[in-house]
Formats: C-alpha cells, sequence, structure tokens
C-alpha cells in the first residue's frame, strides 16, 4: 500500500497556524472500475510546531479526485487534537471507503482549510495513490454444453480479454488458451464430472495492479451424441 506525507505551508498573510499533516492510506491501491477500497486517514505533526488544541473532519480533507466518491466518509468529524514538537504520532484516525467511476490512475493530493489549521496531503513523489481498471467480462460462451471427456475448442466472448492469461472450467484448467483480441479468447475444455460449472477468464492487470476475474456459466454434461457441438 502506499502512504501520503505531506507537509503543510502556511503562508504569511494566512490566519490558520501551520503544522498538521494527512497522511491517507488505501487498503487496495487497485480496483476495478464500480469497485471500493477503504481508506485510513491520519493526522501528524511533523514541522515541529507546538499545537496545544485543534479540530478536524472529513469536510476538512481535499476533494477526491474525479472519478473517486466516498460511499462512507471518514469517521473524522470531532477530531481535537494536540501536538509537542515533532510528535510523529497520529492524534486521530478515521475510516472510510472510497468507491471508483471510471478507469484511470489517481493521485489523492491538494488542500484545504479546516476549522483551526490548513491541510495539505501529497509532497514530490508520495502521494496517495489509486489505480482503476476496467474488469474483464464474459458475455457469452460457445458451446455451452459437451462431453465430460473434454477436448472441445470453447470460445469465450467479452471484453476486456487481452492478455488472458488461463482460463478455467470450475477448478480445472483449460489447455490451448489462445487470445484472439479484446473481445475472444479460445481454449481447449478440459476432462470433468457432469454438471455446472462457472469458466473463469484471468487477464493481467499492469504493474502493481491486481488480477482481474471473470466469470461465465457454462453447462457441462455427459457424452454428446456424434456430430454434435460439444464442449466436454
Amino acid at each position: 500500500m502506499l502512504c501520503a506525507f505531506a507537509f503543510v505551508a502556511i503562508g504569511a498573510s494566512s490566519a490558520l497556524a501551520a503544522g498538521i499533516e494527512v497522511d491517507a492510506i488505501f487498503d487496495s491501491t487497485a480496483i476495478a472500475v464500480n469497485g471500493t477500497t477503504n481508506v485510513t486517514m491520519l493526522l501528524y505533526n511533523r514541522t515541529g510546531s507546538v499545537i496545544t488544541h485543534g479540530s478536524f473532519s472529513e469536510t476538512d480533507l481535499p476533494p477526491l479526485p474525479v472519478g473517486l466518491v466516498f460511499t462512507d466518509p471518514p469517521n473524522l468529524d470531532g477530531c481535537d487534537f494536540s501536538f509537542s514538537p515533532l510528535s510523529n504520532g497520529a492524534s486521530c484516525t478515521g475510516f472510510g471507503t472510497v468507491t471508483s467511476a471510471s478507469a484511470g490512475h489517481y493521485d489523492w493530493t491538494g488542500s484545504n482549510t479546516g476549522t483551526d489549521y490548513t491541510f495539505t496531503m501529497g509532497s514530490g513523489a508520495q502521494l496517495a495513490s489509486l489505480d482503476v481498471y476496467d474488469a474483464p467480462t464474459v458475455t457469452s460462451i460457445s458451446p455451452t454444453t459437451g462431453p465430460t471427456a473434454g477436448g472441445t475448442s470453447v470460445t469465450i466472448t467479452g471484453t476486456n480479454l487481452t492478455g488472458a492469461t488461463s482460463v478455467n472450467f470450475g477448478s480445472e484448467a483449460a489447455t490451448e488458451v489462445t487470445v484472439v483480441d479484446a473481445t475472444t479468447v479460445t481454449a481447449t475444455a478440459p476432462s470433468g464430472t457432469a454438471g455446472g460449472v462457472d469458466v473463469t477468464v484471468t487477464t493481467p492487470i499492469p504493474a502493481r495492479l491486481r488480477p482481474g476475474r471473470c466469470r461465465g456459466a457454462v453447462s457441462r454434461s455427459a457424452p454428446m451424441p456424434a456430430g454434435r457441438s460439444a464442449i466436454r
């Protein structure tokens, strides 16, 4: 996970005191579109200021980048704090949930004015960062039934299938997985017992991101009569 370490800089004309940093930590630094991740906010004093009293709430936080929204705002309302010089311990901690709306790389940074202090997030290369990717989907599988012996070529249609690394029929791995394009993958079904099974396609996600998985339903049957299309 990535942490944001930020320093507060207050101009001479500011009536607010300096000395408070807001660090943000996403539980997951990569999620799919419409996915969620918990975020933890910590208040720190890294400037050495002597602060006898202050208050903070989630409304003081810098706004999230467009494409990210709080579904459960951090529980920082009524957070009162005090710091002695160079106290690096967190005085207040808030937990919230962030939901993604669109794919992209998001750096959460910026500034806002709180009740007693001006808070700034983000400093240099260290930011609260989140990557959002388009998860793969499966829209159709053909054929959808076949003999338990396996060996049948199956065409899987969907979206964001580029680079698919594996196809599973239940817990059993398919062979001869071929990515035709971003919407089509072919694979040879393994053998298995009769009954329904989920077909799962796994795709690689760029560096630091987790694998996306998508599922499409398929039926597995006993051997089919000669001449009929079959998965297993």
